[in-house]
């Protein structure tokens, strides 16, 4: 009798602790569950006020690029640096025995060029802050690194306008932008490299071999002779091909849209793909066994492969007929035929030499809905009532 009223005390024993372990844990969730639920309040109110600030500031960019401000447009009627308002900075250097360029900047506008009329090589940069620039020599490379003294990446109106002037002869050009526009005018060089991680980069009348890379933003390659190889994580790609050379070319965008313009006749293997999306080849194009091939790939997005003829009219509608249209997409589509029609007609008198690259860049602005007058040393003039 004894034996079994321990037992029955040990199973009360057992049981109360059961219950208090129980209870613990029990308790333990709930302040575990509280201390989740204020985390993710606080985060949830952090990344509202980082998304507000960003839209404020988005809406403060745009605003400015509308109104022609400091940083012009990303078409590339940028104003030179030496218009520019704010701290310039400006060194010249020799390029004798160079066969290599390395430019890097933090953020901002980054144009590249050959030097004009009674100018020498050098970089000038421009920015509401004297932006720190350093220059050194390295063998045959020449490298170019600034960098923002202060401010927020993001806020592209902080980030230096620079323009790097070269002399012909140069073999490679390597250009590395963190935030913000790459443009890159009538450069004849063996390799290019360009890299931007948010924002554009635009070619005017390039020769050689292109590798452009931009991790968030827009890739435009006008009258470009020579191999391509661009690359988007988000954003859209256009290539204008003026001469085709043996070799591979390559388009690639994770999503966004794709538009590749061959020369009539070209010897060149093309293969279209899209993962979510249309695929036109409306080029063409020779046989597996041609010199050349293109690749074209879009994760999401529509990818065009067409004949390259700066001459032609707007595009013809499909075949089949035109599908019905939700009001107001038909003016639209209309719209972008004749923008298109009026930039390859741009582009033409570029490759014919009846305009410069500049006047071409100005041009294409102007069609985007931001007028740019430049002046024949590339500077600005501001708009009525800016500074």
């Amino acid at each position: 009798m004894a034996e079994r009223d321990d037992e029955l005390a040990r199973a009360r024993e057992d049981a109360r602790r059961a219950r208090e372990e129980a209870e613990r844990l029990r308790n333990e969730a709930r302040s575990l569950e509280h201390r989740l639920r204020e985390e993710g309040r606080r985060t949830a109110q952090h990344e509202r006020e980082i998304a507000r600030s960003i839209r404020d500031e988005a809406r403060r960019t745009a605003g400015q690029f509308m109104r022609g401000g400091p940083h012009g447009n990303a078409a590339g009627g940028r104003r030179d640096a030496s218009s520019a308002p704010g701290e310039q900075t400006e060194t010249s250097f020799s390029l004798e025995g160079v066969r290599a360029i390395a430019i890097k900047q933090t953020a901002g506008s980054v144009t590249v060029r050959y030097c004009g009329e009674g100018e020498t090589p050098g970089v000038a940069s421009t920015g509401k802050s004297a932006p720190q620039l350093e220059v050194r020599r390295e063998g045959d490379r020449l490298r170019i690194e600034l960098k923002i003294s202060k401010g927020w990446l993001f806020r592209s109106r902080q980030g230096p306008t620079t323009v790097v002037r070269l002399h012909p002869g140069i073999a490679e050009v390597n250009v590395s932008v963190g935030y913000g526009d790459l443009q890159v005018r009538d450069l004849a060089v063996e390799h290019s490299k360009l890299s931007v991680g948010a924002g554009t980069i635009t070619t005017y009348s390039t020769t050689g071999t292109i590798e452009a890379d931009v991790g968030a933003g827009k890739i435009t390659l006008n009258v470009h002779r020579g191999r391509a190889t661009c690359d988007t994580g988000t954003g859209d790609l256009m290539m204008d091909i003026a001469e085709v050379v043996p070799g591979e070319y390559k388009a690639n965008v994770g999503m966004g849209r794709v538009e590749v313009r061959l020369p009539a006749g070209a010897a060149i293997q093309v293969e279209v793909a899209s993962g979510i999306g249309k695929a036109r080849n409306e080029f063409g194009g020779a046989s597996a066994g041609a010199p050349s091939r293109l690749r074209v790939d879009s994760g999401i997005g529509e990818v065009v492969v067409k004949v390259r003829d700066p001459a032609a009219g707007p595009e013809a509608p499909p075949a089949g007929g035109i599908r019905p249209q939700r009001p107001g997409r038909a003016s639209a589509a209309a719209g972008r035929r004749r923008h298109e029609a009026d930039e390859r007609r741009i582009l033409q008198m570029l490759e014919q030499g009846r305009i410069s690259s500049q006047d071409a860049a100005d041009l294409i602005a102007a069609l985007q809905g931001t007028p740019v007058r430049m002046t024949g040393d590339d500077r600005e003039e501001a708009p009525d009532g800016e500074e």
